[in-house]
């Protein structure tokens, strides 16, 4: 969006991709910054640098993969909606998620 696009879904894909890492990495991506400054930089480097964050060792090729078609910086590549849940569940019937969603503790959920 900070490159005066016209908002549709799209944007929402690059944020599902976003929320993705976040889930998978157990890490939310801004909450290190610090400063508002910090993270409107981060951010201008995201949108017109085409700058993403480095992914951590755990995630399979197959997940990166995914991901990445998320936060293309042309928003016309990314997949729609209905595509990514199809490779999600694709990725969970052959195991590439596997052990990565499940919570590092055992929770109290009944």
């Amino acid at each position: 969006m900070r490159k005066y696009e016209n908002y549709n879904e799209k944007a929402d894909i690059f944020a599902l991709g976003v929320l993705m890492y976040e889930m998978f990495a157990r890490n939310a991506l801004l909450a290190s910054f610090g400063t508002p400054e910090a993270v409107e930089q981060y951010c201008l480097k995201v949108a017109e640098a085409g700058h993403r964050p480095e992914f951590p060792k755990t995630f399979s090729a197959g997940l990166q993969a995914l991901i990445s078609k998320c936060w293309s910086q042309e928003s016309r590549d990314r997949p729609s909606a209905t595509a990514v849940l199809h490779e999600l569940d694709a990725l969970d019937a052959c195991g590439e998620i596997g052990s990565a969603f499940r919570p590092a503790k055992a929770c109290c959920f009944a």
